[in-house]
């Protein structure tokens, strides 16, 4: 049991070591031996958890969309209003991003070559067809309960995408920054939600 801990603990921070390496210098000019360094651990230890730059390349982009996946889950399946509901998705996607930007950088990296990366830039997609089919209803369900102005469901999800990403990408500033609360409000409120 230790020992599959201790082993979980490596990968977890190879892949803690590859996402910012890979973010500022790409797959190409981000070499194993940097990574393995970074991690702290030996060149060789690196392939007992991935079988090629690529598989490590492919988890570093992927894997941290599974807290993204469980932060959506919990927001669809919460009680409350749509407002409320919208409003707590708002708050945990631009904390974990501020926190997190070189995850979102490396989406970027791959969703701006698609065609060197399909597989992964696929599952990019996927992600986002998965966000618009849980966003829209609750949405659609705030539309109809008079909380959200009547407009087309997925173009307002796509403009919050669009705004998180935009944010994201651009905003430079610590996470304690007070801008980030600034965006948190001016996120909430193209679901017109102003309290």
């Amino acid at each position: 049991m230790k020992r599959e801990q201790n082993m979980l603990e490596k990968r977890a921070k190879i892949l803690e070591a590859a996402i910012p390496l890979f973010a500022d210098n790409g797959f190409s000019a981000t070499t194993v031996a940097t990574i393995a360094k970074q991690a702290g651990v030996g060149f060789g230890t690196v392939f007992n958890y991935f079988v090629s730059k690529e598989d490590l390349f492919k988890a570093a982009v992927i894997e941290p969309l599974d807290e993204q996946r469980e932060i959506l889950k919990k927001i669809v399946m919460a009680q409350g209003t749509p407002h409320e509901r919208l409003k707590k998705m708002v708050i945990c996607h631009l904390q974990h991003f501020s926190n997190h930007r070189n995850q979102m950088r490396l989406m970027f990296y791959v969703l701006g070559q698609p065609e060197r990366f399909p597989e992964i830039a696929e599952e990019l997609f996927a992600f986002a067809r998965d966000f618009f089919a849980a966003v829209v209803p609750i949405v659609e369900e705030g539309q109809t309960n008079g909380e959200i102005p009547a407009c087309d469901p997925l173009g307002l999800s796509w403009s919050y995408f669009a705004y998180i990403n935009g944010v994201v990408m651009t905003m430079l500033d610590p996470p304690d920054d007070p801008k980030w609360e600034q965006f948190i409000l001016h996120g909430c409120r193209l679901f017109g939600i102003t309290d």
